[in-house]
């Protein structure tokens, strides 16, 4: 039968960490999610926790995927996904787009930001602002070849290129 439970995904930091065994002998996690607005409580039972035990215990902000179980007496997620909060951004960002001030960029720059495009395939969708000095721009969405993943290092390698604030994501 389908769960029709609610799904919730929420980012915050792990608190309260009790890790406890099933009837069956398996481990699982409970564990308090904590973030500006407030706190929930949520269960990882025994295929989840095995799947995302150095996450649970790593420490760093998450994300929680699961679904919701509200009763009279209290609200609780049973998690069956736990991210670092920085893949789960990564992952949620579908389009890449580079600003490129003409006036300032030559075509030097537009081969080695070409190259540095290619040295990070991924699942993204990549588009060049060109930006001219009348405060036009002209969009290009650039071929399936060069689709990025979106992190550090292409940031990075992009923004040495050509200057802070380059790349912005959606």
């Amino acid at each position: 039968r389908p769960d029709t439970r609610p799904r919730v995904k929420l980012g915050g930091v792990i608190h309260s960490l009790r890790l406890k065994n099933s009837k069956k002998g398996d481990r699982y996690a409970t564990f308090v999610l904590e973030d500006k607005e407030g706190v929930v409580e949520v269960i990882a039972w025994p295929d989840t926790y095995r799947r995302h035990e150095a996450e649970l215990q790593g420490g760093a902000p998450v994300v929680v995927a699961g679904a919701l179980e509200i009763s009279d007496e209290r609200c609780q997620v049973i998690a069956d996904e736990v991210l670092p909060l920085a893949r789960a951004h990564a992952e949620s960002i579908r389009q890449v787009h580079v600003r490129v001030p003409l006036a300032s960029v030559g075509r030097d720059a537009l081969a080695v930001l070409k190259d540095v495009l290619a040295a990070h395939p991924g699942p993204c969708d990549t588009f060049l602002h060109l930006e001219r000095d009348d405060d036009r721009e002209t969009v290009l969405a650039l071929p399936t070849s060069l689709r990025v993943t979106a992190g550090g290092a292409i940031v990075n390698a992009v923004e040495r290129l050509l200057g802070a604030g380059a790349m912005s994501f959606r």
